[in-house]
């Protein structure tokens, strides 16, 4: 790929299309980049003003032939739509709907802007309402939101359909990691890009950041300022709660009378969450009385729900780190014995849990959330001076999923750690034994909890799905 076109693709993945299709009308294919910039030519149409762009429909239908997973059907069922083919549009509504199903809840898409923007079209027509709100919950799952506009439409699609007060924590946390996404672009564009028209579109981008904020409180829950004044800090953003309390009105927007089912149904959660089908029956039943018990609880006091999210945590990082991993080092009879012998009584203290609680069967199985994060700190950071030969040997056992464990312990942009004592000590200790947990407190503990369940599933979502690239007009399958 020429530079030229690499920096096309990488200005349509920030969400500069006007750069990028600037850059592909000078650009000639060549026999290797052809279907590259295509592709690429029809995805900047479609975002900058599909309805002054003839000829999208054709384009689209051949990428989601050759395309797999779904991709494309959103933007497949708008254009039918704008063409005024309604009962096509609807028709493919369904069909997403079907593909939902076949994938266990999993739609693969480029970016989440055709997603929401169907959301609102399947939400005026009653026969396609419960497949917009199951899009909406696809539209959740979303791991950056790149466009502002995109949030708005979210909060928008939450309003309509008077989501649970607590989702619009989730909400909160896409805009904090949108800030972040924003500063960087803007820093990009000047530092790297060295563009100085794309710079100046950067920052107006990051200025509307401050009005979808706006428009949001207008509709919002009252509570949503307060869970993103408290969701804030804990996700790499310490300046904002001052600047939110300072510049910005929380709303009068009341609790909905009731809730629709469909949210905590398995099926909508298996659109929420990617992972969903990764979780074990019991954890499954873990997060659903989570969502249920948070969405519907009859007291102020949360607490039960968000107890249940912290198990799911718990029970999960046992079941897919701590069970294979004490089960291993238990069959590691001479290492055991050689930290008990060659080691002094300080370093043993200091390894005490692999050499006292992973090496016990019963010690293990009573494993705490707590605990675990300290293994899974103590195996990823691996100091020369670690002495114990046990321990060295669950790092090595871990070390082939090192990038579902690092994720955990470890920070990086736009990946804040959100498994921290601090979080457990209040989210998981505190709901489950010693205080009554409000609304706003609720909301962001289990946020964090996604997130953490997110972080760990990711490798192995992303290594079980097509990822679009638009480096590629055949489908990528790992």
């Amino acid at each position: 790929m020429s530079d030229s076109l690499s920096r096309a693709s990488d200005y349509h993945q920030i969400g500069y299309f006007e750069g990028s299709a600037r850059i592909c009308e000078k650009l000639r294919p060549s026999e290797d980049s052809a279907g590259i910039l295509r592709h690429l030519n029809a995805l900047n149409r479609f975002y900058l003003d599909r309805s002054r762009q003839p000829g999208l429909l054709p384009e689209f239908e051949y990428f989601g032939r050759k395309l797999q997973g779904g991709q494309h059907f959103c933007e497949l069922a708008l254009l039918n739509a704008q063409e005024g083919r309604m009962r096509h549009a609807v028709a493919w509504v369904k069909v997403i709907a079907r593909t939902l199903d076949e994938q266990m809840g999993r739609l693969i898409f480029h970016r989440v802007t055709p997603v929401l923007e169907l959301a609102e079209f399947a939400s005026t027509h009653q026969e396609t309402r419960t497949e917009a709100i199951r899009l909406l919950n696809v539209a959740l799952s979303a791991p950056t939101y790149v466009l502002g506009s995109d949030l708005r439409r979210l909060a928008n699609l939450l309003s309509l359909f008077r989501a649970p007060v607590v989702l619009w924590s989730d909400w909160c946390a896409h805009f904090v990691k949108h800030l972040s996404f924003s500063g960087w672009r803007q820093t990009a564009m000047v530092e790297v890009f060295r563009d100085e028209e794309g710079a100046k579109w950067a920052f107006d981008a990051q200025e509307e950041s401050r009005r979808v904020l706006v428009d949001t409180l207008s509709i919002a829950p009252s509570e949503l300022l307060s869970m993103l004044i408290e969701i804030a800090p804990r996700l790499q953003h310490p300046q904002l709660p001052e600047i939110l309390r300072t510049g910005f009105r929380a709303g009068a927007e009341g609790h909905p009378e009731s809730i629709d089912p469909l949210f905590w149904s398995s099926t909508t959660c298996r659109c929420r969450f990617p992972w969903f089908e990764y979780l074990d029956e019991m954890e499954k039943n873990f997060l659903i009385n989570g969502e249920w018990a948070l969405f519907c609880a009859p007291t102020p006091d949360h607490s039960m729900g968000l107890a249940q999210w912290w198990r799911t945590v718990e029970s999960t990082l046992k079941r897919a780190v701590i069970a294979p991993l004490a089960a291993h080092l238990q069959q590691k009879g001479e290492l055991i014995v050689w930290d008990r012998t060659n080691l002094s009584k300080n370093q043993q203290k200091k390894e005490s849990l692999f050499i006292d609680t992973l090496a016990d069967p019963h010690k293990s199985a009573r494993v705490t959330l707590g605990q675990i994060l300290l293994i899974l700190q103590k195996c990823v950071e691996k100091p020369d001076s670690v002495q114990s030969k046990l321990r060295l040997e669950a790092s090595e056992f871990l070390a082939p999923y090192v990038r579902q464990t690092e994720s955990l312990v470890q920070e990086e942009f736009l990946r804040p750690v959100k498994l921290t004592q601090a979080n457990v000590d209040y989210f998981r200790n505190q709901a489950s034994h010693a205080a009554a947990i409000s609304m706003i407190d609720a909301a962001v503990g289990r946020t964090l909890a996604r997130l953490i369940i997110n972080d760990f599933f990711a490798p192995a979502v992303s290594e079980r799905t097509w990822r679009f690239t638009v480096n590629s007009e055949e489908p990528n399958q790992e």
